[in-house]
């Protein structure tokens, strides 16, 4: 009876430890949120599967900022098509860390630039607590070139989304607005406005060699209200009058 007992006790601490194994593996899957995530933020996050990735395509890129306080620009650009989490932490020149912040759920192909203060030059940087998220929303039917732009001193940032001629149209504008919408919701960030563009009427300007459209020349406007959680595609040829308006609740 005694050997009997000291195997039902170890296939009964076997099963409860495969158990609790489980668990954690299951927490270790589900998506970070963060800090100032939107309230319904978990209505989305089922678009996140845990995957595999190199934080090596995650780049970092530094450049002076001469005359302010937070005196370094630090670029952040994700190349993956995947969301990405991790703790990114900058060095000087003698390895010591000028600059430690973790980053919860960089968008797929985003480039975030960032202002900080730093007390040394920075050198290099390194990613820790690495994290990558397959994002399974579906993808509009029609491809559109998205950019971002801003003005001089970034104070309005916005999206530029250049249509081929035939693909122009309100009902396209809205898919990819749906798209936008849920993307920088499950980034944690606000929603900047997207100018609409026909490829064959943009006209551009030069930023250090760079092309970018020219607002003036936008035909559509997409709106996203996070906290309302609505969208809404506006004609900027005639007074912003309101095309369509659809809700996300």
């Amino acid at each position: 009876m005694k050997k009997l007992y000291w195997v039902y006790l170890v296939l009964s601490l076997s099963i409860i430890g495969l158990a609790v194994y489980g668990f954690i593996y299951y927490l270790g899957q589900q998506p970070l949120i963060p800090n100032n995530a939107a309230a319904s933020y978990a209505s989305y996050a089922k678009y996140l599967k845990r995957t595999n990735g190199d934080s090596k395509e995650v780049m970092v890129y530094f450049n002076p900022n001469s005359g302010n306080e937070y005196n370094w620009y630090v670029t952040i650009n994700n190349e993956t098509s995947d969301f990405y989490c991790g703790t990114l932490k900058i060095y000087d020149a003698d390895k010591n860390i000028v600059y430690e912040d973790s980053y919860v759920n960089i968008k797929p192909q985003e480039v975030r630039m960032l202002m900080v203060k730093l007390e040394n030059k920075p050198i290099d940087y390194t990613w820790t607590k690495t994290r990558f998220y397959q994002f399974n929303y579906e993808k509009p039917q029609v491809d559109a070139a998205l950019s971002m732009d801003s003005d001089a001193q970034f104070q309005y940032v916005w999206n530029n989304l250049v249509f081929k001629s035939e693909d122009l149209s309100v009902e396209n504008c809205l898919e990819y607005g749906k798209y936008l919408y849920i993307e920088d919701l499950l980034s944690g960030q606000s929603s900047p406005d997207t100018y609409c563009y026909d490829e064959a009427l943009t006209t551009y300007h030069q930023v250090n060699g760079v092309s970018y459209p020219d607002i003036s020349s936008a035909k559509f406007g997409i709106i996203i209200d996070q906290t309302n959680q609505t969208i809404k595609i506006v004609d900027l040829v005639a007074n912003n009058e309101v095309l369509s308006e659809i809700s996300m609740k």
